[in-house]
């Protein structure tokens, strides 16, 4: 397709679902209202004894089932990454307005994922790894390989939902969501799909994970006492980031396709970079 300026015609492209799973609020309501009233989601870790580290807090979820959206098999097999992502697609699912368990197998082919995710599932690895190094060989997962690459993300909300387009994770640091939200924006506006699952997921709080940040001197230390004073990004006397978990996932969509179906349309994307 050709535009009237000579250009190549490139399609726009909406976000009509959202999902959140957040240490300061589960489900978009909860998170909003959460937010609107400052209330932090930081507080001192209780997955496991944070006495011998030099920064003993970080931003969990602490009221989240993992059960309700995996069966006790299921999760002993998967880090905990995997259950938030499951429940952030399925609440932005319903705000689409989509029931993906009534989808043709046309509409399950129109359909894709591009997640983000920094570290994946290092509570499973690490988990292994604890096994492994204590003699436990028996105890060490049948998916000890699997589970441990970024790639079960997309491919465990691939299966839950049984979406059959592109399934991708894309991993750069920090900017993990960020850049998978653009990969999904370019896919759709330039043909490449249609429909995606996006956005992203962690949950990096764990004993390995949160010793090589207090290594690298990169997270707070100064508030062990007050977690809720930490997270102090724009403070002059901010002396380091606080580590934190949970899910945001997005649906985009070819906006015209969107508008057929009477979608509600949350906003547009209109560049990435």
């Amino acid at each position: 397709m050709r535009s009237n300026n000579g250009r190549g015609h490139c399609r726009r492209v909406v976000a009509t679902g959202l999902g959140v799973i957040s240490p300061n609020g589960i489900g978009v309501t909860a998170f909003w209202d959460a937010t609107r009233m400052g209330t932090s989601g930081i507080d001192t870790i209780t997955a496991f004894d944070p006495e011998p580290l030099s920064c003993r807090i970080a931003g969990a979820v602490k009221t989240f089932r993992p059960e309700d959206y995996l069966s006790p098999n299921e999760l002993k097999r998967t880090g905990r990454a995997i259950p938030f992502a499951i429940a952030a697609s399925k609440e932005a699912f319903k705000v689409a307005q989509i029931n993906a368990e009534q989808m043709s197998l046309e509409e399950k082919r129109s359909w894709g994922v591009v997640l983000g995710s920094g570290g994946g599932t290092p509570d499973f690895t690490e988990e292994q790894y604890r096994h492994y190094f204590n003699d436990q060989l028996r105890k060490v997962s049948a998916y000890n390989v699997s589970s441990s690459t970024m790639g079960t993300i997309s491919s465990e909300i691939s299966l839950r939902f049984d979406l059959r387009g592109p399934s991708h994770m894309i991993s750069t640091g920090c900017t993990s969501s960020t850049d998978a939200i653009g990969y999904a924006f370019n896919m759709i506006r330039f043909g490449l799909a249609d429909r995606l699952i996006t956005g992203g997921v962690d949950a990096t709080i764990t004993p390995g994970i949160m010793q090589g940040f207090c290594v690298m001197r990169a997270v707070s230390t100064a508030h062990n006492t007050e977690p809720r004073r930490a997270s102090r990004p724009f403070d002059r006397w901010r002396d380091g980031f606080v580590l934190g978990e949970g899910a945001w996932v997005l649906v985009l969509e070819e906006r015209e396709s969107a508008l057929l179906r009477g979608a509600p349309i949350l906003a547009e994307v209109l560049g990435y970079g």
